[in-house]
């Protein structure tokens, strides 16, 4: 994924909206779980809405599809759509003081590069978006501990142990 600047100087100053299809591969974001599934198998969608201001392009980036992992409580399979954005600022002035605190300043010689590399921030964020635990339902029962039942689909005689929560 690419923004080629000779057609963004072409430009009239203002907003400009760009989006773009690619499979994970396609960006070098083909990753397995430990069973040798896809985690990105769907299409990665990313929005641009680029505003030009003379040389400088404010950038923001949104990136969405959906992942395929598994249940950390009963080890199903379960699909999940994950999303995330950003803001990123590139310019050739090297005093650029017009940031905000969301923003990533980035320099760009426009005179010796042509296109504006799109992959390393939609792999970045696609990968920061990935839930740090994954249930395959908000009141998931998950595996009993001693027989192994999915508590989800099949009763067993073990106790179901109650954990306390301690106050802070």
């Amino acid at each position: 994924m690419r923004l080629v600047i000779d057609k963004i100087l072409n430009l009239d100053d203002g907003e400009h909206r760009f989006s773009f299809e690619c499979k994970a591969g396609e960006i070098d974001l083909s990753k397995t779980d430990f069973e040798g599934n896809e985690i990105f198998p769907a299409v990665l969608k990313t929005d641009v809405v680029l505003t030009k201001s003379g040389y400088t392009f404010y950038m923001n980036l949104v990136s969405r599809t959906v992942v395929h992992l598994v249940c950390d409580r009963c080890l199903a399979d379960t699909d999940r759509e994950i999303s995330g954005s950003m803001a990123v600022v590139y310019t050739n002035n090297k005093h650029q003081s017009v940031q905000k605190d969301d923003e990533e300043l980035r320099l760009i010689d426009i005179r010796q590069n042509n296109s504006i590399g799109l992959d390393k921030d939609v792999r970045d964020l696609l990968i920061l978006a990935l839930p740090v635990k994954t249930l395959c339902r908000p009141d998931c029962r998950g595996l009993c501990p001693q027989c192994g039942a999915d508590r989800n689909h099949e009763l067993c005689d073990h106790a179901v142990e109650e954990t306390v929560e301690i106050p802070a």
